[in-house]
């Protein structure tokens, strides 16, 4: 900004001049008089040059000379440049809508062992009148005549009888009974007490529990033995003790009165079995969980390029079996359910089920997991094996990514990153110590994309000092249509971003990374969905603050006289130069103009051989300005200033010199602003003086 309005438009053309001047006076007075060698008297002879008219309007300077400043509609200055995307800017979902569910292994096991109790087929115990009344003949009266009436009661123990369960040598009972029907053949009543004992390890197995009680002649009595954790064989025994019940009168024991035990078993839950199994049933239910929550689905179709689930299963129990798998969130392209069933798997064997998912429906019960169900029937053993409830089958799920063609349903955040794209921004050197005292940012972009999403922008700034400063702004936007994308302007409110362009960054790269759903509304998107991020607009009113005294250095120019004769000439007869410049400031900052000479032009600056003028620099105040922060009148600085002989003599050296303009700000107290009608004036003129004699025409 104020490299034009000091710079080219006044310091670096009084520059020029004063090396142009003496070449113009030796261009004429080398013209003079034609041929020969004049004789002329010694006399001075004064020229006055005009050296520079000039106005530089802040107009000229924004829209000239700078691609990041602009006039407003009111004729104020702003800094305003944009970073474009076009082509890079578009994101779309493309093959985003991807899950792959967590690769899993578990195990389900058998679980309790059903065994029929009508399988087991246990024959009835038999005692025999005469085990328990030895002494009462059968078919005669007891007593006999002529004792007195009655028949005495009669102990006896351990009455064995024994009782075999079909196909079995072990069981682990969980759950289940005997239960005894005791009918008493004999002429008398029984009291009886009895247990069940496992006959191979001779442990006790139950008793009956209740008691007994009670049995009248020729009637029945009912028990049950729990077998409820219980360890026992399949050879068993029942041990009947107890007596009779006296009797008044005499009594007649038949022929082939008896004790009968009938036996009734149960259905048996076993948790461990040596035994004939028969068919038995089991099934389970495992999620495979997705690795997060980004895509929660209601409803979905699988594209047909990928999507494929591999089961493997492994038969830890000890039986053949079968095994049918299937997918319950899953339907095929025709609608019917995915089932896949492995027939005859053997004990220890191990194989595979490859579901191929493509185009199937996918409707999950629980929108972040898939569901996998199996249902297990085992053969009949048809032998004795021995089989554990915690024996298992093993299944192994392998996975691939499901890519979806459409989805129904929740997204949260699903990212869609967008190419960054640098940007350049020229701030003239110098300007350190610039404050901006508001600035604002505006993103322009349109959304194709069928949720509310948000735009996370991360702007990086690189100054020529090399120090990086970083913003991140996050908004929130509208859900658009593919077929007519939504246009969106966000202008977000962050005083982040004045401090950050107040770090004069020349270097910006813009990150935009947009993050489709909330998580929360219910919507459908496709591959085909997009944002397009067209245009990031940094903004900012020309109205700011000096926060220092603040230096500018004009590129350095190079002059030279080449023509040696002249250069001879002027050198031998320059008496006095004197420079004389006004300047008129419409500008509300103060400035101070130098002019720098060096041979080199590194050292222009840094160590110059000259400096006009030799201490201070042409100064002017800024010029006043009403309320509203508009120049009122112009502030006027006029300056004589005497050029040495040696000092012009710098300009006209040979191989030429570097000549640079440096302009210093004052700090301001306050913001100023500069609109398009603000300028500055420049006149400068040299009067020489140069002695008129006859060196001048050899």
């Amino acid at each position: 900004m104020m490299q034009g309005s000091t710079g080219t438009g006044g310091g670096a053309r009084l520059a020029k001049a004063l090396a142009g001047a003496g070449v113009l006076l030796a261009c004429i007075l080398a013209a003079g008089c034609g041929v020969g060698k004049p004789q002329v008297p010694e006399l001075d002879l004064a020229f006055n040059i005009s050296v520079a008219n000039d106005t530089t309007t802040i107009d000229e300077v924004a829209r000239d000379r700078s691609e990041f400043l602009d006039i407003s509609s009111d004729g104020r200055m702003a800094l305003n440049f944009s970073t474009e995307f076009q082509e890079n800017g578009r994101a779309e979902v493309g093959n985003r809508l991807q899950v792959t569910p967590q690769a899993k292994s578990f195990g389900t096991q058998l679980g309790t062992i059903k065994i029929p109790g009508a399988s087991l087929d246990v024959p009835p115990v038999r005692v025999p009148v005469g085990t328990i009344l030895p002494d009462i003949p059968a078919g005669e009266e007891f007593p006999p005549e002529p004792l007195p009436a009655g028949v005495p009661a009669v102990a006896f123990a351990d009455i064995v009888g024994d009782l075999k369960l079909t196909n079995v040598s072990l069981l682990v009972v969980e759950e289940g009974a005997l239960t005894l029907t005791i009918q008493n053949g004999l002429p008398v009543p029984l009291s009886l007490n009895l247990v069940l004992k496992d006959a191979v390890t001779d442990t006790l197995v139950a008793a009956l529990d209740p008691p007994l009680g009670e049995i009248a002649a020729g009637g029945e009595g009912t028990g049950t033995f729990d077998l409820a954790g219980k360890r026992m064989s399949g050879v068993l025994t029942v041990i009947v003790s107890g007596g009779t019940v006296e009797v008044d009168g005499r009594v007649t024991v038949a022929e082939g009165s008896e004790l009968v035990i009938l036996i009734g078993v149960s259905d048996l839950s076993v948790s461990e079995a040596t035994a004939v199994i028969p068919q038995q049933e089991f099934a389970d239910e495992q999620v495979l969980p997705f690795p997060d929550d980004r895509i929660q689905i209601e409803r979905a179709v699988i594209a047909d390029t990928l999507g494929v689930l591999t089961l493997k299963v492994t038969n830890e129990i000890p039986v053949l079996m079968s095994v049918a798998l299937s997918l319950p969130d899953l339907k095929g392209p025709d609608g019917t359910p995915n089932v896949f069933v492995i027939d005859e798997l053997e004990s220890n064997a191990t194989r595979t089920a490859t579901f191929d998912l493509r185009e199937n429906e996918f409707s999950p019960d629980n929108p972040l997991e898939l569901r996998i169900s199996y249902h297990a029937t085992t053969f009949s053993t048809g032998r004795e094996v021995t089989i554990r409830s915690d024996s298992e089958i093993k299944i192994e799920a392998r996975t691939e990514k499901l890519v979806f063609s459409l989805v129904t349903g929740r997204l949260n955040e699903l990212s869609l990153p967008v190419a960054p794209v640098n940007q350049d921004v020229d701030f003239p050197d110098g300007l350190d110590n610039i404050g901006l005292s508001s600035t604002s940012l505006k993103v322009f972009l349109r959304s194709g994309v069928g949720f509310q999403s948000a735009i996370d922008l991360l702007i990086d700034g690189t100054n020529q000092a090399g120090n990086t400063e970083s913003i991140r702004v996050q908004e929130v936007f509208d859900r658009g249509n593919p077929g007519n994308p939504l246009p969106i302007e966000i202008s977000p409110d962050s005083q982040e971003l004045t401090n950050f362009l107040n770090n004069l960054p020349t270097r910006i790269t813009v990150t935009p990374t947009v993050k489709v759903g909330d998580g929360v509304g219910t919507e459908s998107i496709a591959p085909n969905h997009f944002v397009q991020v067209d245009s990031v607009v940094f903004q900012a009113p020309a109205k700011f603050r000096i926060t220092a005294d603040t230096q500018i250095e004009v590129p350095p120019e190079k002059q030279e006289l080449a023509d040696d004769g002249a250069r001879r000439r002027i050198t031998s007869n320059l008496k006095t130069t004197t420079l004389f410049t006004t300047i008129e400031n419409h500008i509300p900052l103060g400035v101070r103009v130098s002019l720098r000479v060096a041979e080199r032009a590194e050292d222009v600056y840094a160590n110059p051989i000259l400096k006009i003028p030799r201490e201070g620099a042409f100064s002017v105040p800024a010029a006043p300005v009403d309320a509203n922060g508009r120049v009122t009148e112009s502030a006027f600085q006029t300056t004589n200033v005497e050029v040495t002989k040696d000092e012009f003599l710098v300009f006209l050296q040979e191989g030429g010199v570097f000549t640079g303009v440096l302009v210093e700000i004052d700090a301001t107290g306050g913001d100023v602003e500069l609109f398009a009608t603000d300028f500055v004036a420049v006149q400068a003129g040299a009067k020489i003086i140069v002695r008129l004699n006859e060196d001048l025409f050899e």
